[in-house]
């Protein structure tokens, strides 16, 4: 079957030392390495291909020029390996007023990205504010896909802040991040996932095993979720995701499986499948 991870960040660079920037006392080029890392963590766990988004710790002392050089690496990193990395998403900060509206329109018609991320507890605002409104319907305009997180315990990301902007904009397909991750937060979505029927979910930082894999397909269906591996941000030590196990080893039927390891993700960005063996070496 073939896998496509729904959630993966692009490490931090500046501001940070990290030793697994270095090999045998040089410096290595970080997206060199950030790549030969993600790849040999996808390849333990069996999962061909990852979309590659921002992670919401970079600098920004010059404001939107910083947002868009981090959308850049994300686009050339994408560039670089196509095959396993087909899908780039945009970082995109609210508070970058018609700035950030600007950013959303480069980062679809220049660099081709496929939706935008958002992590609003890194960012500064609550997911529901009118400024993210604003990024939401440049977004909706560009036709690209919001990938929103909703972590739980935080009320920026709250699921009743995420159930006003699926109501908001109803034919707009809505990737929520760690969603179901927290029993509260699962809890609700339960209840929010019958007034709304736009909202798709990742397995992002589930625990549970098998069991809840096909406990929260029977409660929301298996066609609202999205694979996610839970390799993250740069995935130094990693030597397989147990989500695949958990996934695979559920009582979901063969093609429900299909669906929720990648084929649901295609469905929601309009793409067709690309194929387990289409790897370039």
């Amino acid at each position: 079957m073939e896998i496509l991870d729904g959630h993966h960040h692009m490490s931090v660079i500046e501001g940070f030392a990290h030793s697994g920037y270095t090999a045998k006392g040089k410096r290595d080029n970080p997206d060199e390495l950030e790549h030969r890392t993600r790849v040999a963590a996808m390849e333990a766990s069996g999962i061909q291909r990852a979309i590659i988004g921002p992670a919401y710790q970079y600098l920004l002392p010059n404001g939107v020029a910083d947002t868009a050089k981090i959308n850049d690496r994300l686009a050339a990193f994408r560039d670089r390996d196509r095959s396993r990395f087909p899908f780039a998403i945009a970082a995109c900060e609210p508070r970058q007023g018609d700035a950030a509206l600007e950013e959303i329109s480069r980062c679809k018609r220049t660099l081709g990205m496929a939706g935008v991320m958002f992590h609003s507890r890194l960012q500064g605002c609550y997911v529901d504010s009118p400024w993210m409104r604003n990024c939401l319907r440049a977004i909706v305009d560009e036709g690209m896909i919001p990938f929103v997180h909703s972590h739980h315990g935080d009320q920026l990301e709250a699921p009743w802040r995420v159930e006003r902007l699926a109501k908001e904009f109803p034919n707009t397909t809505f990737i929520i991040l760690d969603g179901l991750a927290g029993y509260e937060e699962t809890e609700l979505f339960y209840d929010v996932v019958e007034r709304t029927g736009n909202l798709a979910f990742d397995t992002g930082m589930w625990s549970g095993g098998a069991r809840k894999v096909s406990e929260v397909a029977k409660r929301i269906g298996h066609e609202r979720l999205i694979f996610s591996s839970n390799l993250y941000s740069y995935p130094m030590g990693y030597k397989r995701s147990l989500m695949v196990e958990e996934l695979t080893g559920s009582d979901l039927t063969d093609a429900q499986k299909r669906d929720v390891l990648a084929l649901n993700l295609y469905r929601v960005l309009g793409q067709r499948p690309l194929g387990e063996r289409r790897i370039r070496g």
